[in-house]
């Protein structure tokens, strides 16, 4: 089972598969430089189709009497891909994996219609590149509309389609660990060191609010005053799209959080009005306690009694990793 890389012209349509589910039947498309000098050369008038594999002389032919460019890349199209043979088509930043559902033996009847080659296939999915072999990646690189990248064997270490999709969609052992290096410095960042932190409780709280913002929210700092209760919250993240609030209570401590957020989210929480709140009967409401510490069991219990979700120093830095540091 061979691999091949098709790059192909996604903004102008000619890739269709970038919509595709996998387990969906489709084509790969190759265009023609000219494709009305192709049609008035191989197309007789009134034929809506034409099968290339008679027509390859003229091809070769009208290519040396157009002065075009190498015809290096249909040839492979025509000739050597088969049936089960693996598609790759690069994306920014990710890859298209298909299967080639054609005859066993080599392409050489790719209809010909509107000056395209369609090759039919069969779409795996779309996989990151990051998650590739470094040769596959290399072959992603090299500007040619086709090329033969290698076998599947030596490029995914097996042809059977399933393990492949599965190694593709596992992140490989240095994305683990890189992640795991951020995760940790990002809790180093958010953390107390001899009882000093880069933070102070209102940049933690604006920290938060720009997290919550990254993901859609509208964000409101109400402070002591919130809907004047007792009980406080610090951020209150509104999702207008989804008719949700996120209510906050931002905790900039050390060692272990006690029940004292916990408490204040309950009593803002059974206050007055809290349905209403700024209006939005409508709106569905969660209540979230985060610290950059780690909740005491009896936090986490009575959090748990009462609906509230509590989120410690480590799940906070895998929030910031997955929705992404920058402009926070």
């Amino acid at each position: 089972m061979k691999v091949y890389v098709i790059r192909m012209r996604y903004q102008n349509q000619d890739l269709r598969l970038k919509k595709c589910q996998p387990g969906n039947s489709d084509f790969v498309t190759i265009g023609w430089l000219d494709a009305n000098a192709w049609t008035n050369c191989l197309i007789p008038s009134g034929s809506g189709n034409k099968s290339l594999n008679q027509d390859w002389k003229n091809i070769l032919e009208y290519k040396k009497s157009a002065n075009l460019r190498s015809t290096t890349s249909w040839h492979l199209i025509l000739h050597n891909i088969k049936k089960n043979d693996l598609i790759c088509v690069p994306l920014p930043g990710e890859f298209i994996l298909a299967q080639v559902i054609a005859s066993d033996k080599p392409i050489l009847e790719a209809d010909y219609t509107n000056g395209l080659i369609k090759l039919p296939v069969t779409v795996l999915g779309i996989f990151k590149r990051a998650n590739s072999s470094q040769i596959l990646q290399r072959k992603m690189k090299v500007q040619q509309t086709v090329c033969h990248a290698g076998k599947a064997e030596i490029l995914f270490g097996s042809e059977n389609i399933t393990e492949i999709v599965t190694q593709l969609r596992t992140p490989s052992d240095l994305q683990i660990i890189l992640s795991n290096s951020a995760k940790q410095s990002i809790c180093e960042a958010l953390s107390f060191k001899n009882g000093k932190s880069a933070l102070n409780p209102q940049k933690f709280e604006h920290l938060l609010g720009s997290l919550m913002e990254k993901m859609g929210a509208d964000i409101d700092y109400p402070g002591k005053a919130y809907n004047g209760k007792r009980g406080d919250v610090d951020v209150i993240a509104s999702f207008t799209n989804l008719k949700h609030c996120v209510h906050i209570q931002a905790k900039h401590h050390e060692g272990k959080e006690g029940d004292e957020a916990i408490n204040q989210l309950i009593e803002a929480r059974n206050g007055e009005d809290n349905r209403n709140f700024n209006g939005k009967d409508d709106y569905t409401h969660s209540w979230w306690a985060v610290t950059t510490a780690h909740f005491s069991d009896s936090a986490l219990k009575k959090a748990a009694e009462n609906g509230i979700r509590c989120i410690d120093v480590d799940e906070l830095a895998e929030m910031l990793l997955n929705v992404g540091l920058a402009d926070l």
